[in-house]
């Protein structure tokens, strides 16, 4: 079921506001996802743990994203568009958002909790730039700096 909710005072409406700023993705231990290719491909992989936001002049595309996401015991919101603006971190919006949770990732010694954003947060040359944090050219420089290219006189 889709939800219509014409208030910035929701509290939802609220904490996606809020996570234009890194800091507070850390506080809040969530992140924002924008267009409908990144929603769909989260909502197939995860749990009903995230809430889907609309905005009335969002694409056919990202209508049938939400309705997709609402199949599968997703809450989602339908906003007006000027309420999607304080949203959106995207320049050319297409109307679709989703709050998702920072997943915690332990291993012995190592965790990622304060360190990383799941892979779909980091963008590559093709994607844009990440909606929680500075923006990052590459996933190589963003965490994966092993894979760069070594220094000359480094290695003989």
């Amino acid at each position: 079921m889709i939800e219509s909710v014409s208030s910035r005072s929701n509290p939802r409406i609220k904490l996606a506001a809020s996570l234009g700023r890194s800091s507070q993705c850390r506080k809040k231990k969530s992140y924002l996802l924008e267009g409908p290719r990144f929603i769909r491909d989260f909502i197939s992989r995860e749990d009903n743990s995230c809430f889907v936001i609309l905005s009335e002049k969002a694409t056919e595309e990202c209508v049938d994203t939400a309705r997709m996401a609402s199949s599968k015991g997703f809450t989602v919101l339908r906003v007006p568009e000027a309420i999607f603006s304080d949203i959106s971190r995207t320049e050319h919006s297409q109307g679709l958002a989703a709050v998702a949770p920072i997943p915690v990732h332990e291993a012995e010694g190592f965790s990622t909790e304060e360190s990383f954003l799941p892979w779909t947060a980091w963008p590559t040359r093709a994607t844009p730039e990440p909606r929680c944090g500075p923006p990052q050219p590459s996933a190589a420089a963003a965490w994966c700096s092993c894979l760069a290219a070594p220094s000359r006189g480094t290695l003989r």
